[in-house]
């Protein structure tokens, strides 16, 4: 029976998309464990080695605060300094400040470039696979078009064939299949537009913090200069780019709402153009819980509301574990930006106390002054950055605790695709009558 056929060839395509859609989320998780424990070392290299810097300044330029006239001996500061001390800070102490924070930029600046290059490559790699975002969107317009060439077909059978049996039946599986098409459509969006912002997010960020670690590593340079030069211009100028570094730090969590805020504005643009409405669909599935209660005597309406109720069960799973998921990203996002906004603000005060000294002719005239200025600004950014450095390791810890527990429950991403990939054919091969095995 032509009607029957155009039923069971529906659902198949339907299953087909949610195939695509379990397919194309998965294989697009760009932050997985691997990138999140390079990251890591590239963000908490950068801050161990800044930190290790300021103390070392925090020592020299305390100690040099003490000065009163010519050479004399000082009270222990607030971080440990035996000796005597001169008025002006020696270049070679300058230096050892400096230093390790610079080779902390650079070392983390190399992790941007690295990180940047690999997400290019996974996009080619996925590029070859036919799994990017824009062949997936392809793949998804076909199926859905030959989902609704058949749901118009099966309709017109129905609408011509006033005395068919069981045509209540027939009419109530129509809503059904229409209805879960809808949902596999929204969930696809659903999908479509997160990995979109995941892999605009990620590449936001890599480009902010190599401008900031970049700018940051020069302005000490220029600093460590001055300080073997004595050129206090110089060490202004390096103080105002470092000035800049710490700006871009704090409004990093707004630039990258903005873009990913856009991205999802285009993607779901783009969504609309080509698939239509893609939103929530928590509606939709309630709806195909009612269906779920009907009774059919006729076996191949039994198989299909079977396979429909599997469906049903899987889409259920998938919102349910995306609603954690945005929980878990909600609250990461709020500690990332809590950081970068205690941070940034802790090294701009650090920095524009040294620009004031620099620039203000009384204070730069008296080096006491000014090594006072700059040891209250680096003790500030001290305590910025040691706080810095602990979210960063508690959050890669948590993040570690959360692999290992899913992968004991073998959760991961990987082994929940190939776990709904089997359930799909399981349903599939019921369609055809085939039994399961």
């Amino acid at each position: 029976m032509q009607i029957e056929s155009l039923s069971n060839q529906i659902l198949k395509d339907e299953i087909a998309l949610h195939r695509l859609t379990i397919d194309f989320g998965v294989k697009n998780i760009v932050e997985n464990i691997a990138k999140k424990r390079r990251q890591y070392i590239w963000d908490g290299g950068n801050s161990a080695a800044t930190e290790a810097g300021l103390i070392v300044a925090d020592h020299v330029f305390w100690g040099h605060s003490k000065y009163r006239s010519g050479l004399v001996a000082y009270q222990k500061p607030p971080f440990f300094l035996l000796g005597r001390v001169s008025k002006e800070v020696p270049g070679s102490q300058n230096a050892g400040q400096f230093y390790p924070q610079i080779i902390g930029q650079e070392f983390n600046a190399a992790g941007n470039v690295y990180e940047l290059a690999f997400n290019a490559g996974w996009r080619l790699h996925r590029h070859n696979q036919q799994i990017t975002s824009s062949q997936a969107l392809l793949r998804a317009r076909i199926l859905l078009d030959q989902i609704d060439r058949n749901i118009s077909s099966r309709k017109a059978l129905l609408d011509s064939d006033g005395g068919l049996q069981a045509a209540s039946d027939y009419a109530s599986e129509s809503e059904a299949l229409q209805v879960l098409r809808n949902s596999l459509v929204k969930e696809f969006g659903s999908t479509y537009v997160l990995r979109l912002r995941e892999f605009f997010g990620l590449n936001t960020v890599e480009i902010v913090d190599l401008f900031r670690n970049t700018i940051g590593a020069i302005g000490n340079q220029l600093s460590v200069r001055a300080g073997y030069t004595g050129n206090h211009h110089l060490n202004g100028l390096g103080n105002v780019l470092a000035d800049i570094s710490a700006v871009t730090i704090t409004i990093k969590p707004f630039v990258l709402r903005k873009v990913l805020a856009f991205e999802e504005k285009r993607a779901k643009k783009e969504l609309a153009r080509k698939l239509g409405d893609v939103d929530d669909f928590s509606a939709d599935l309630e709806r195909l819980q009612q269906y779920r209660k009907s009774h059919f005597e006729k076996a191949s309406f039994a198989r299909r509301q079977n396979a429909i109720d599997h469906e049903i069960q899987i889409l259920t799973k998938s919102r349910d574990e995306e609603h954690k998921n945005e929980t878990r990203q909600t609250r990461i996002v709020r500690t990332e930006t809590g950081r970068d906004l205690f941070t940034g603000p802790s090294k701009m005060v650090s920095s524009t106390l040294s620009v004031v000294a620099q620039y203000d002719s009384h204070i730069n005239k008296n080096a006491t002054e000014r090594n006072r200025f700059a040891a209250a600004g680096n003790t500030t950014y001290t305590v910025g950055q040691a706080y810095n450095f602990a979210v960063l390791t508690s959050g890669y810890l948590a993040e570690e605790a959360r692999y290992r527990r899913i992968k004991c429950l073998h959760d991961t991403p990987d082994e929940r695709r190939l776990e709904q990939d089997r359930q799909l054919t399981e349903i599939e091969r019921s369609l055809n009558g085939s039994p399961e095995q």
